[in-house]
């Protein structure tokens, strides 16, 4: 319940509030968009689908059963919900939108971590490098973004680039925080859980001995 949520938070997030504002992302979500803004045969999704093919195709006898299925579910209902909704929201200052894109991105992404899930695309990628070669999660994430942004600076202009770093930052930060807050919470209710009363308004009493001195 929690990955269908997250993912379909973060479907809208890309369709309603991204592509209109025509700008991209990190991840194979962002390359997607990418790749529909250069050719319209296909819908964000579909490009989604296409992408995130080989790496499920490679990367399903590498990975355990269970991530690979999560994964798999978590990846559909991006696709899925990039392709149904159809809402676009506008936004009159371009530093605000990216913003409010980021700041919901990272929420949908936070819930799908939470869930202990996946939305496919590179966590596939940096689960099987971490496994063969110890490489960190974050050093794959930061590769392809490079990559990603460096083209999409030469294709779509600098300014677009800018706005698209201020989503990616704000949905890290955004993820960040969530997480945080989720992590307190859970610290908090097991402490809560051990200190709570025996029954329904009663106590634990502990019997302390008493030790009476006699007269003599």
């Amino acid at each position: 319940m929690l990955l269908t949520l997250g993912a379909t938070i973060t479907a809208f997030s890309c369709k309603a509030m991204a592509i209109p504002q025509g700008v991209v992302f990190g991840g194979l979500s962002g390359a997607a968009l990418l790749a529909h803004r250069l050719s319209e045969w296909a819908t964000p999704g579909m490009w989604l689908l296409v992408l995130n093919a080989p790496l499920f195709v490679l990367g399903g006898a590498l990975v355990g059963r269970r991530f690979f299925f999560v994964s798999l579910y978590g990846m559909l209902c991006l696709s899925l919900g990039m392709d149904a909704i159809d809402v676009r929201v506008t936004f009159p200052n371009p530093v605000a939108g990216a913003v409010a894109t980021g700041m919901v991105m990272g929420f949908g992404t936070a819930l799908v971590l939470l869930a202990h899930g996946s939305q496919g695309g590179l966590d596939i990628v940096a689960r099987c490098l971490s496994q063969r070669l110890q490489a960190s999660a974050g050093a794959v994430y930061l590769s392809f973004d490079v990559v990603l942004f460096s083209c999409a600076a030469m294709i779509l202009g600098g300014a677009t680039v800018a706005t698209s770093l201020t989503v990616t930052v704000a949905m890290a930060a955004t993820t960040d925080i969530v997480m945080r807050c989720a992590v307190w919470c859970r610290a908090h209710a097991a402490r809560m859980s051990v200190s709570v009363p025996v029954g329904a308004g009663a106590h634990a009493v502990v019997p302390v001995p008493v030790h009476v001195r006699r007269k003599h």
